[in-house]
């Protein structure tokens, strides 16, 4: 058979939304390229993406259940495996309520067809879920406590900017299809500054370095802030717009700017030349996803939300605290969302939670579009939580560490 070309879209959860050429033989893909033609994409493709058929066709895939028989896992029916799970669900709602039951989701897998498991858990209890984030959500609260809900500039506004701060931000990892887009505004004057504990490849675009300690970017932030305030480069009608104002300012005028540097772990002279530069703006800040993991990650974002509201680059053409974008906004999913869960455990203590439950207790977890054993603190706890219910189901497509842990294991797609 002629080889075939077909259009389609990338299955990350990547802003970026890139459109991809498939080459299919036989109705296998082949080969996968970007779309020359797609603004973002410009016919290139992540390293993940590129490589997105190894794991596609992986002999390692899962492709029948499994079902835990005498300590080790056998292949089953799916008849068998769904009829086992429906029966052990059905008897645990009559016997200790559906809040015995948990279901955990994270974002492993980000397709839109996930939330008819939210949809499900919802009607037929509804049940205990998890609660909070592991990831970007301690960013996503900070930014939609500042500005109303968590949104980021188009991307092709750095073309408006004079200035362009990559904030903790490594573009060859994270942001590929940012790379033109920086070189071309470099080309046309911008200055771009990189700020993160790490020397990185994204050094290479920068005109401008500064490595504070880890954890040291709020103080950063407030540092930058003083010196916009001392040298009258901060917004003039900042106070109609911004509340607190008042609180703010005696907040960064609470310590000089060489104890703001010190707090930083950076010296004076960074300080002083990153803010000079960041006050030739409108300046955009493009933050990376490490701060808000940190503990007070929540106020480190919100302290350079602030920071650039003080400045007048909120609002305006080429400026920004970008953190990120909003979501699948075109796709109303109100009905998947759980309005009514009788219990939630915190996601970074999904582990403890689990095991600590006793009204009722957790006797069944159902766990889809994620590895907790691999991706959640205090790993051995998550293990045993797992191995240690009457029934714990994991869906996936490989035999991951939470996999191993489970009683059923469903294969699913890609």
């Amino acid at each position: 058979m002629p080889k075939i070309q077909k259009t389609t879209a990338c299955n990350r959860d990547c802003p970026d939304a890139c459109r991809i050429v498939a080459t299919l033989e036989d109705g296998v893909i082949t080969q996968l390229q970007g779309d020359p033609e797609h603004p973002v994409t410009q016919g290139f493709l992540c390293h993940r993406t590129s490589r997105f058929l190894e794991r596609q066709y992986s002999p390692d895939r899962l492709t029948h259940p499994l079902v835990r028989k005498d300590n080790d896992f056998q292949e089953s029916s799916w008849d068998e495996a769904l009829d086992l799970i429906a029966e052990k669900m059905l008897q645990f709602r009559d016997e200790s309520g559906a809040a015995s039951i948990l279901h955990y989701r994270c974002g492993g897998s980000l397709g839109m067809m996930k939330h008819i498991t939210d949809h499900f858990f919802e009607r037929f209890g509804p049940v205990t879920i998890k609660s909070g984030d592991i990831c970007s959500g301690a960013g996503e609260a900070a930014q939609a406590t500042d500005f109303g809900h968590c949104d980021s500039n188009d991307m092709f506004d750095i073309a408006n900017s004079r200035t362009i701060v990559l904030w903790g931000k490594n573009v060859y990892i994270s942001s590929v299809h940012l790379i033109p887009l920086l070189k071309e505004a470099k080309r046309k004057g911008a200055t771009i500054i990189l700020i993160d504990p790490v020397h990185h490849q994204t050094t290479q675009l920068s005109d401008l370095f500064v490595q504070p300690r880890a954890g040291g970017d709020a103080a950063l932030a407030c540092g930058i802030a003083r010196w916009l305030l001392e040298n009258e480069h901060h917004d003039k009608d900042a106070e109609f717009y911004c509340d607190h104002l008042d609180r703010y300012r005696d907040l960064i005028q609470s310590q000089t700017l060489e104890e703001w540097a010190a707090a930083a772990g950076v010296s004076l002279e960074s300080l002083q030349t990153l803010a000079t530069a960041y006050a030739n703006g409108p300046s955009a800040i493009l933050m990376g996803w490490g701060m808000q993991r940190r503990r007070y990650g929540a106020t480190t974002i919100r302290a350079i939300d602030a920071l650039a509201a003080l400045a007048g680059n909120i609002g305006v053409r080429g400026g920004g605290a970008s953190f990120y974008f909003q979501r699948r906004t075109a796709f109303d999913f109100s009905f998947a969302n759980p309005t009514s869960a009788p219990r939630t455990i915190p996601e970074p203590l999904l582990g403890p939670g689990i095991l600590e439950q006793t009204d009722p207790p957790i006797r069944m977890v159902w766990v889809t579009a994620a590895n907790p054993v691999a991706m959640l603190p205090a790993s051995k706890t998550v293990a045993h939580a797992l191995q240690s219910r009457e029934l714990t189901v994991v869906v996936d497509a490989f035999m991951t560490d939470s996999a191993r842990c489970a009683d059923v294991i469903l294969p699913t797609t890609t």
